[in-house]
């Protein structure tokens, strides 16, 4: 059965255990602290081995040219008061989560768009 749920999802109760969990375009949204807490609480409801996979604008390594998601991270920054974040940042974020055996897949036809997927520790 697939549950949908709604709410604040700093306060909804998440229910669980959960075979999996979404988290797309919203990242870049948070606080690096938000974020962790996000992780976290995904982390708790989560079966042992089940996939959490985000969607979201990474920042481009340092020394790389810019790209378009350049300039989304200064539109999120202005709205948002927050930024896009690096795998590396978010990877790192995952694992004191729970999180193991991360795997990242660029979508080449969006720049600077990639899906992280990740699995709850058993």
């Amino acid at each position: 059965m697939t549950a949908i749920l709604h709410g604040d999802m700093f306060v909804a109760d998440l229910g669980g255990p959960r075979d999996g969990a979404l988290m797309f375009n919203i990242v870049h949204h948070l606080s690096p602290e938000q974020a962790r807490m996000l992780f976290s609480r995904v982390a708790g409801v989560l079966r042992p081995g089940a996939p959490a996979c985000v969607l979201d604008l990474y920042d481009r390594p340092a020394g790389e040219e810019p790209d378009s998601g350049s300039y989304v991270g200064l539109f999120v920054h202005l709205t948002s008061s927050a930024d896009i974040y690096s795998q590396e940042h978010l990877s790192g974020w995952l694992r004191d989560s729970g999180f193991r055996a991360l795997k990242v897949h660029l979508l080449p036809r969006l720049p600077g768009l990639a899906l992280l997927c990740d699995e709850r520790l058993g």
